[in-house]
């Protein structure tokens, strides 16, 4: 029996850098992105920054479906998306549906 050829266990390792994306897109690509900055949190205020960047994004990348009018904006129920709720038609200027909290069919 060799006991010179030992078995190495792998180690997991933490990372430190933990990166989010918070991208939006419609059927054919990406239409914003955006990364958010370390130790940022995504609270209400945040999001709605983020939203109105969308908006200026599409006027700007996407013309024509800007002026279409026929696309709507849907999101989760996260807790910083559906506070925005409130503020929505003063800031935003989009469409979107409305779903139950607890909906099986999305």
């Amino acid at each position: 029996m060799p006991s010179s050829h030992r078995v190495k266990k792998a180690r997991q390792v933490k990372s430190n850098v933990k990166t989010m994306l918070i991208c939006f897109f419609n059927a054919k690509r990406i239409v914003h992105s955006e990364f958010v900055p370390k130790g940022q949190s995504v609270t209400q205020v945040f999001y709605l920054e983020v939203v109105k960047r969308l908006r200026n994004s599409v006027r700007r990348k996407r013309p024509k479906m800007w002026q279409s009018d026929d696309w709507f904006f849907h999101h989760d129920n996260a807790p910083a998306n559906t506070a925005v709720s409130f503020l929505w038609k003063e800031t935003a200027c989009l469409s979107r549906p409305t779903h139950p909290i607890y909906s099986t069919w999305l």
